[in-house]
C-alpha cells in the first residue's frame, strides 16, 4: 500500500509490506482450515504511531475456515 497523501497540503506518506505464511494441513479434520503468520512493517514520514514512532511492527497469527467444499 502506498499513499501519497492523507491530508490535503500535508505530505503525509506511508509504506506497508506483509509477509505471509499459509499453512492447510492434509487432514480431513482440516480440510476447511487454513492457518497463517503474518508479519507487517508499516512506514511513514511522519510520527504518526502510538508510540511517537515513524514505523511499526505487527505479527498476527490467524485460523481462518473457509465455508462449503
Amino acid at each position: 500500500m502506498w499513499e501519497e497523501e492523507s491530508v490535503p497540503g500535508v505530505a503525509y506518506r506511508y509504506f506497508d509490506s506483509t509477509f505471509t505464511l499459509g499453512y492447510r494441513p492434509p487432514s480431513e479434520i482440516f480440510k476447511n482450515v487454513e492457518f497463517r503468520l503474518e508479519f507487517e512493517n508499516q512506514i511513514a514520514n511522519h510520527k504518526v504511531y502510538g508510540d511517537g514512532n515513524s514505523f511499526q511492527d505487527t505479527i498476527n497469527a490467524m485460523a481462518i475456515y473457509t465455508f462449503g467444499d
